[in-house]
């Protein structure tokens, strides 16, 4: 618990139930009120022990501390009492509760707001990954026509060229092969086993490359 620094002086309160009082007994209840504010508690309840607090060394200092706490304080279990400390230190707590509870509410506000804000990290990135696969699966395995082989195609649509002279072979590469011009009658049998029958050179290009690209 923080000790007080601060509490409210009325100026005309105060005046008005010590304008009796002289500058020995102003002085010394000053001394009182402010070692009580200063503990937030009551004065101890032994005179002497209160003397020492206020440091009242004089005689008419120590009678003027008697003096005080028989007019302004009351005597309890607990020691010198006074009714408007004890107000003012109670109104001095109850402003702190409150300050703490509305502190921690501005926090805990925070942290809930600062939660529900989505990050990256929060994202569905991997079921957004699956989503859409990046290469056909079908094509996974096949290795792409380059610019080399263009030629061949065009020439083998044309005609010019055997069915049989670009085979794709069992590691992934090309290799050249001589033929008929038009495909024989174990390629045409093997091609109709296959639900493929060519129409012309062109089809049968297409036919041929796909009986090469399959495992």
């Amino acid at each position: 618990m923080i000790a007080m620094h601060y509490v409210p002086f009325h100026v005309g309160d105060y005046e008005a139930a010590t304008s009796h009082l002289t500058a020995v007994e102003d002085g010394i209840y000053l001394r009182l009120l402010r070692r009580y504010y200063t503990a937030e508690a009551p004065l101890p309840g032994d005179v002497l022990a209160v003397q020492r607090l206020v440091r009242a060394q004089a005689k008419d200092e120590k009678r003027a501390v008697v003096d005080m706490l028989q007019e302004f304080f009351h005597h309890g279990p607990d020691g010198w009492r006074h009714r408007r400390c004890d107000a003012e230190i109670a109104a001095y707590r109850d402003k702190q509760d409150r300050a703490r509870a509305s502190a921690s509410a501005r926090w805990k506000k925070s942290r809930c707001d600062a939660d529900a804000v989505p990050t990256h990290a929060d994202e569905a990135q991997p079921e957004d990954a699956n989503a859409l696969p990046t290469q056909c699966e079908g094509n996974a395995n096949q290795e792409p026509i380059t610019n080399s082989q263009e030629p061949r195609l065009e020439a083998f649509a044309s005609g010019d060229i055997s069915p049989a002279v670009v085979v794709a072979s069992s590691d992934g590469q090309t290799k050249s092969k001589t033929g008929n011009r038009f495909p024989g009658e174990e390629q045409q049998q093997q091609l109709r086993r296959n639900g493929s029958v060519p129409a012309n050179a062109a089809d049968v290009a297409e036919a041929m490359f796909a009986e090469a690209g399959k495992p």
